[in-house]
């Protein structure tokens, strides 16, 4: 048998002549009619990162980011990690379970906004935990010692690391056999509510205490866990959320060094979690430049090695989700869990297809969780340490985006941090223009939303979700009312917290210790991208609902097949975007204004060619105004006919590249669909 290592290697590019960039530009542009390359075939980023249509080796980074850093990946992959956001404790446990025998590997649990507050009464998203009685409830029969737990407990996070270190010391586990996160981030905490319960200095001295405590007694525990979801859901483009992590970051740092611990002992108290979209391949750079960052800021304070490996989670943008056609949100998790996955994600977190209408239920939770463990396991897609790696256009991308970052960061740093920048409205601000840009393209369709802004379903079926037990959760509540009395220490005290927490007392008597006075920012205003069509589409079901049928648009096909069919198809999902159905009659000019009243309709859209527009689409108008048509469309550009075809009749048109959203808002208040 021949040695396979002495096999000559056939060389592919054998026999044809080295082609230079000129060469294929040429080629390009002759295909393209003599269309530049860069306007037919690049792009531009939100940042303003120009993606080229084609890299080589003199565009790409030299200076791979694959070589910074190792990823803390466990042996089967990265760690699966799915959100408990359910009210009743019994129904979390019941998820958590569920999850963890379906290939989830660990588990996050979400606080409801009352809590997270730190505050009385209960809302149902997330787990209504008002005492450890509660979180032991919800991690019932969970070996604590094998799962590792994520908390996301807001500004209460030392109240409910105390929650969660009773629960395991009734257990007889040691907290140096517990692993997860606390998840303090009392800066991202204000950024999302636009007020913490007490002075900033108080939450930043609980931080420094518990990353102490925790450093000492539970070293697989971090205590800081950054998530920028808030920002990326305000509007962040890739390089601000990158910014802003690592701005955070720096305050905790120089926080917990400044109170004692070492560099290497802060750097390992810290995690990320940052948010995940669509396209795959900015996804892959953005995460690939985090390590990055994060690198070059551990090494600038003096870290190890070691200490300053990134602990890299993502979660799926909730910003991408729609409440309409919410199947869709499948593909779109797919998509941004592979790219996390390619990126170097440590865990990953999938949101439910329905999470952005309600708490998911068992099927929603089973999809996204096999969604990963289908990436890990059938495709391989963790056993590559960085797949990207070495491939110029991912390694250009990462290096644009980490210098980006990196030089936002600096501002934000020479403007007094970030707890500065966010007091101040300057992130509120930054974020409001970076959405606003964004918004521009959703409503022109240049961002389209498949079942949404494209090819819309008005039949769909509603996703489904888990309601409340509000009878529950108000004996929670009431029983936690009942241990007020207590006794909590006034400072920051752990093992005092975890005594008072075993002892029953409520998450907001374990709160005490950072009462104060408010600390007030701009409240980040979370946006998601079908949200001003889903509006339109409420309002269509709110009159379907009073009177039995939703808004009506005629379609008005005149000619031949031949002749109207792309526009009529053009404008039935147009209208149904905006939530108004079409009803769609093949007719001539003469026959229209009968047509129209037989079909009955809020609204008129001609439909035809050109050639047709310009021989009878005046006609038409003033036919179907005649008819009652309150407003009158043409679907195409009207070119130099718009005056004519405006005194006929016609109000307005419709045709690829409109700010579509506009149109349909103004055709709603005309018709009485919205005020």
């Amino acid at each position: 048998m021949e040695d396979a290592s002495n096999t000559p290697i056939l060389p592919l590019a054998e026999g044809f002549e080295n082609a230079s960039r000129e060469d294929w530009t040429a080629l390009v542009e002759k295909a393209l009619k003599g269309r530049p390359i860069d306007k037919a075939l690049g792009k531009s980023t939100y940042e303003g990162v120009t993606v080229e249509a084609l890299y080589r080796p003199e565009t790409g980074n030299p200076s791979p980011a694959r070589a910074l850093g190792s990823l803390s990946r466990n042996s089967t992959g990265w760690d699966i990690r799915q959100v408990h956001a359910r009210a009743e404790p019994s129904g979390v446990n019941a998820d958590i379970k569920a999850d963890l025998n379906g290939g989830a590997t660990s588990v996050a649990i979400r606080l409801d906004g009352a809590a997270r507050r730190g505050g009385d009464g209960f809302e149902t998203d997330g787990l209504v935990m008002r005492r450890a009685n509660d979180l032991e409830t919800a991690l019932a029969e969970i070996d604590l010692t094998r799962t590792a737990v994520a908390l996301q407990p807001g500004a209460a996070f030392l109240a409910s690391a105390g929650a969660l270190l009773a629960v395991a010391e009734r257990r007889g586990v040691a907290p140096s056999d517990l692993s997860g996160t606390f998840g303090a981030d009392p800066l991202g905490a204000l950024a999302e509510t636009g007020s913490l319960p007490g002075p900033l200095e108080k939450q930043m001295a609980a931080l420094m205490a518990l990353a102490s405590w925790t450093s000492q007694n539970a070293p697989r525990m971090r205590t800081v866990w950054i998530d920028t979801s808030i920002h990326h859901d305000a509007g962040a483009t890739e390089t601000q959320d990158l910014a802003y992590a690592m701005a955070t970051a720096l305050a905790y740092l120089r926080a917990m060094t400044g109170a004692g611990m070492s560099v290497d002992d802060a750097c390992r108290q810290i995690g990320f979690t940052l948010s995940v979209g669509t396209e795959v391949f900015q996804t892959i750079a953005k995460l690939r430049a985090a390590r990055r960052l994060w690198a070059r800021i551990t090494e600038a304070c003096g870290a190890s090695t070691d200490a300053g490996t990134m602990s890299l989670g993502a979660v799926t943008a909730a910003r991408a989700l729609s409440r309409r056609d919410v199947w869709v949100n499948q593909l779109r998790a797919t998509c941004a869990c592979f790219a996390a996955g390619v990126g170097g994600a440590d865990c990953i977190t999938v949101r439910g297809h329905t999470d952005a209408i309600g708490v998911s239920e068992p099927l929603a939770r089973r999809v996204a969780r096999n969604i990963q463990t289908i990436l890990v396991q059938e495709s391989s897609l963790a056993k590559v340490a960085d797949p990207a790696g070495g491939s110029f256009y991912v390694e250009r991308l990462s290096d644009e985006y980490a210098r980006r970052a990196w030089t936002l960061m600096q501002e934000i740093e020479a403007g007094g941090g970030m707890a500065d920048a966010l007091v101040s409205g300057r992130v509120a601000d930054t974020l409001a223009t970076s959405w606003a840009g964004r918004e521009r393209n959703l409503a022109r369709r240049r961002d389209e939303l498949t079942g949404v802004s494209s090819f819309p379903n008005l039949e769909e079926e509603p996703g489904q979700v888990v309601e409340p037990d509000r009878a529950v959760l108000e004996e929670i509540v009431e029983a936690a009312r009942a241990a007020d009395e207590i006794s909590v220490p006034d400072a920051p005290d752990i093992d005092g917290l975890i005594a008072a927490a075993s002892d029953g007392a409520s998450i907001t008597a374990l709160s005490k210790p950072l009462a104060g006075a408010a600390t007030q920012a701009p409240a980040l205003n979370r946006h998601r991208f079908g949200e001003a069509f889903e509006m339109l589409r409420d309002a269509s079901d709110a009159v379907l609902e009073r009177s039995g049928r939703r808004p009506t648009g005629f379609l008005a096909q005149i000619g031949t097949p031949a002749d109207y069919t792309a526009r009529s198809v053009f404008a039935k999902s147009y209208l149904a975007s905006g939530g108004i159905d079409a009803r769609e009659a093949e007719t001539d000019v003469e026959a229209i204004a009968a047509a129209y009243q037989a079909a009955g309709g809020d609204l008129a859209v001609i439909c035809s060619s050109d050639t047709l527009y310009a021989t009878q689409a005046e006609a038409c108008a003033r036919a179907l105004k005649e008819a009652g048509a309150k407003v009158v469309v043409l679907a195409g550009r009207p070119g130099d006919a718009e005056a004519a075809l405006r005194a006929a009749g016609i109000d307005t048109f419709i045709h690829a590249g409109d700010d579509m959203l506009a149109t349909l808002r103004a055709m709603a208040g005309e018709i009485g669909m919205i005020e």
